[in-house]
């Protein structure tokens, strides 16, 4: 009695999805996002770096020196989310880079730019989840 109960059904296949996997959702996407938000923060970076935006950091009250850091900071992590074994330090870079945008956005009140700078944080903060 037993083995009919682990004997295969006759006639009944057993269904196999070809549908792709939550699980190979991350794997196939989070590469794609990583390299764009790299390129994205590797040019904002340079762009800090030769001097673009220098105004902008004196009106929100910045020293000189921290408008290097910020270029500086985003650029290193732009060539960490390159590769796999760093893509985590470098999402973790910009999450923090984009939470002081923000708060810069909201204490000078300029809220028409934030929407950048949060959808930044959201994608970093998505390839450092699947980054783990």
């Amino acid at each position: 009695m037993a083995y009919l109960l682990r004997a295969p059904c006759i006639g009944i296949r057993e269904r196999r999805s070809e549908a792709v996997s939550t699980r190979d959702v991350p794997e196939q996407v989070i590469p794609t996002v990583s390299v764009l938000l790299a390129l994205v923060f590797l040019m904002t970076g340079a762009m800090k770096l030769i001097g673009g935006w220098w105004d902008r950091f004196e009106v929100w009250g910045y020293p000189v020196w921290f408008f290097y850091f910020i270029g500086v900071t985003e650029t290193a992590a732009g060539l960490a989310l390159m590769r796999r074994r760093t893509r985590l330090y470098g999402a973790l870079a910009i999450m923090a880079v984009m939470l002081g945008a923000l708060f810069t956005l909201l204490r000078a009140g300029d809220t028409d730019r934030i929407a950048i700078p949060a959808l930044a944080f959201l994608l970093a903060a998505t390839v450092a989840n699947y980054s783990r």
